[in-house]
């Protein structure tokens, strides 16, 4: 009988032995190892990395823009310099304009004391402004205008002439000897030399001069 209780006590330890290892086995189970807990340095070492691609990856876009911003003025700069270059291409010698062949000073070829001096003016019409000198005192003064005709002959029907008389203070005084004096100017060749002649149909004042281009 002694024996019989000391066998069962025995069985009894043994089954409790048991329990106690089975049931820390199970807690240990599911309780979770330290190393399969994330600590907060290595969460902390995640989110600056993914921090790190983020700004990367803006500072790429950002390059991108550049980049594209750079070609898209390269592009204007070209096609403006493209778009100049045609317009001087454009221009041709039709476009340029030509040299006015009336307008100028010509002078009377031997003595040089008839000058007529021809200037553009409106439209086709040129003006012109004959001073003749008589002495180093006085000299006739002639203003008319008109337009070159095909034949290069300027006729004329507003014909003032004035006679002026200077001072030796430095002063003159001038009076109107006619108005509406009619006549012409052409343009005339003498060897080399090109001119005009002048008819003046009131006093004839050009007869037998020759006036050449300066």
């Amino acid at each position: 009988m002694k024996k019989k209780m000391i066998f069962m006590l025995a069985v009894a330890m043994m089954l409790c032995g048991c329990g106690k290892y089975a049931g820390s086995s199970d807690e240990a189970a599911k309780t979770p190892s330290a190393a399969s807990v994330p600590t907060e340095t290595e969460t902390s070492s995640e989110e600056e990395t993914t921090a790190e691609e983020t700004t990367e990856a803006s500072s790429a876009e950002a390059d991108i823009e550049d980049t594209s911003a750079a070609e898209t003025e390269t592009s204007a700069e070209e096609e403006t310099s493209s778009t100049a270059e045609t317009a001087e291409t454009d221009v041709t010698e039709e476009d340029i304009p030509s040299e006015d062949v009336f307008s100028g000073t010509y002078s009377e070829e031997h003595a040089g004391r008839g000058i007529i001096e021809v200037t553009k003016g409106s439209g086709n019409t040129y003006n012109i402004h004959i001073h003749w000198a008589g002495s180093a005192l006085e000299e006739a003064q002639w203003d008319m205008s008109g337009e070159f005709n095909g034949r290069q002959v300027l006729d004329y029907s507003d014909c003032v002439k004035t006679h002026v008389i200077y001072n030796e203070d430095g002063t003159s005084t001038s009076e109107v000897e006619y108005t509406d004096g009619t006549g012409y100017l052409q343009i005339s060749e003498e060897g080399e030399k090109t001119g005009l002649v002048w008819n003046d149909d009131i006093e004839n004042a050009g007869a037998d001069a020759f006036f050449v281009k300066n």
